[in-house]
């Protein structure tokens, strides 16, 4: 029976979300701790919420603690770090659980081309060829060390089935950009620019993206944006000081959208700077982040106690309210980041220290 946002969403806080298709989109959901209201929920919840139907969903009492989340192809699936997995298939109806993954330590599940891939800790790299089957296309099994010291695959972007990259963290090395052709995996190295100056502190891969054209964006943990293909890949902000932290990306309408607790922002390809997302005014615009996800036609925009949706051209809130705070809270970000630029610009003007 479809419900509101409200009867499924109280007492919870959303830690993922992903589009289906234009008017589906799925939801995992923890128990918020703080809440003090009647009938706490103390489980997880899985939600999906169809603009025609309204919301559903279903008590979690297996785990999915800060549930992986993806969707396409009229599907959306769960999966948390142990491997444990849950489909909702809009086109049959059908819900519910799957046997779990063959590897451990999920950073992240998606859905690419034609299939949903899970990846994460030992470069564990997986394809969903049918339900509960899985196919391993990379990873290194062994103990928990073993796989610690082989890396971890921290996010995923791709166009198709034959061309996925995925970014790969490794304590105390450099990280690694990995393209999947449908066939292997081959290494991309990020340039020397980017990693020898950080030494000792690599730079922590964060997230990436693809855009329209195939190129493909990548963040870092502290402020770092490159773009690149299999060929290579270039800084566009390097690491700075006093820089935003790392953002969740999403390309959309033609524009690189990035996310953080604190708000959205849209990158200025000309000036080469995050700008806060022109939205304020309006009463529809998200006030809850950082999750992003997009398709052709729409981008969902969650996190916390709420969730938008945007065409390119106006926002439509599907769940949580916006109180006054909110309001102020954004109307900070946005000062914070406009205060951020005048620092740099006057940092600029100043003499270098060996002048």
């Amino acid at each position: 029976m479809a419900k509101t946002w409200d009867q499924v969403l109280t007492g919870m806080v959303i830690v993922s979300a992903a589009v289906v298709d234009d008017e589906t989109f799925v939801f995992g959901a923890n128990w918020d701790e703080t809440y003090t209201g009647p009938n706490p929920p103390r489980q997880t919840k899985l939600l999906a919420c169809e603009l025609s139907e309204g919301w559903s969903g279903k008590r979690n009492s297996n785990g999915y603690d800060f549930a992986r989340t993806a969707g396409g192809n009229g599907q959306a699936l769960f999966s948390d770090a142990a491997g444990h997995v849950t489909t909702f298939d809009f086109k049959t109806a059908q819900r519910g659980m799957e046997p779990d993954m063959p590897v451990r330590g999920t950073t992240g599940v998606a859905h690419i081309g034609e299939h949903f891939y899970a990846y994460g800790l030992g470069r564990s790299f997986l394809r969903r060829d049918a339900a509960g089957e899985w196919s391993v296309l990379s990873g290194v099994t062994g103990s928990l060390k073993e796989e610690r010291a082989a890396g971890q695959y921290v996010a995923i972007a791709g166009t198709s089935d034959k061309n996925i990259y995925l970014a790969l963290n490794r304590k105390g090395a450099a990280p690694e950009i990995h393209h999947w052709n449908g066939k292997k995996l081959t290494t991309i190295a990020l340039p020397d620019a980017v990693t020898s100056e950080l030494d000792p502190d690599p730079i922590f891969l964060w997230d990436m993206c693809c855009a329209a054209d195939g190129s493909v964006y990548l963040s870092g943990k502290k402020g770092e944006l490159l773009v690149g293909t299999i060929e290579g890949f270039a800084p566009l902000i390097p690491r700075k000081e006093r820089s935003l932290p790392g953002m969740n990306l999403c390309w959309f309408k033609e524009k690189l959208y990035g996310a953080i607790e604190a708000g959205l922002f849209v990158f200025d390809a000309n000036e080469l700077v995050w700008k806060p997302a022109p939205f304020v005014e309006d009463e529809n615009a998200p006030v809850n982040f950082p999750i992003l996800d997009a398709n052709e036609n729409v981008m969902l925009v969650a996190g916390g106690f709420g969730a938008s949706i945007f065409d390119g051209k106006e926002w439509q809130r599907i769940a949580g309210d916006v109180t006054p705070l909110d309001r102020t809270r954004l109307y900070l970000m946005e000062r914070q980041v406009e205060d951020l630029g005048t620092l740099r610009d006057i940092m600029k003007d100043l003499p270098k220290a060996d002048q």
